[in-house]
């Protein structure tokens, strides 16, 4: 929380010369005020619930279906019926947030994302990831393409896909909780349905990256293996 929030805050001003509609709030993990009032002082731009209303932060998770904190939300204006209950405009924003991707407003939920930036899916969807830190323009490429080219399968369509192409962030993390080895040449095909009990199944590529090479994990990913 402590690095993320002067990224928050320049996104936060950034976003703010462009538009005034929207109000982003955090709900904050601190285990005590001090850490709170370290974050979150008179000139933070952005809203979080007091640290000492336990009632309210209860109340706004269960409203909101948070599902874990820490957590951001964004939402839209008050309505110009009346209601004085302002709509989400997204509740998974870390992503937009981190690459600073302003002109992407209302920031629409993405079904391929980049792992280095926003894991944030992990927890609550059934997941492909393609770990393949360090490939190469061509290898990225192709990655992304037949990423593309799996969402648009009906059956894909409740899978969300990841790739990872550097070795930073939660990436390093995940791939030793996976037990998958060090970084190799091919890249490495992770299935992983945390909701499911932590469950995951892997494929390790010793041939060329393809389409059909997704399809066939995705629809027979093999051998089950658990998240301890």
């Amino acid at each position: 929380c402590e690095r993320f929030t002067p990224t928050l805050q320049s996104f936060h001003y950034g976003l703010k010369k462009h538009r005034n509609d929207f109000e982003i709030i955090m709900v904050s993990s601190d285990r005590n005020k001090q850490a709170f009032d370290k974050h979150f002082t008179g000139n933070t731009p952005f809203l979080a619930l007091p640290y000492e209303e336990d009632e309210v932060k209860t109340d706004f998770i269960s409203y909101f279906g948070i599902t874990r904190i820490p957590s951001l939300i964004m939402l839209g204006p008050i309505m110009k019926s009346g209601d004085k209950v302002r709509p989400i405009i997204n509740a998974k924003i870390k992503g937009f947030i981190e690459g600073y991707k302003f002109k992407e407003f209302p920031f629409p939920p993405a079904q391929i994302n980049d792992l280095t930036l926003d894991a944030d899916e992990i927890y609550d969807a059934r997941c492909l990831i393609v770990f393949s830190e360090g490939a190469s323009s061509i290898l990225k490429s192709n990655i992304l393409n037949t990423l593309r080219k799996a969402c648009t399968v009906p059956s894909n369509r409740h899978i969300v896909f990841y790739h990872a192409f550097a070795s930073i962030g939660i990436v390093p993390h995940l791939r030793k909780a996976l037990d998958i080895g060090r970084l190799e040449d091919f890249p490495v095909l992770v299935l992983l349905d945390i909701p499911d009990d932590g469950a995951y199944y892997v494929q390790k590529l010793s041939r060329c990256f393809n389409d059909q090479t997704v399809l066939n994990f995705l629809a027979h990913p093999g051998k089950r293996h658990q998240l301890i």
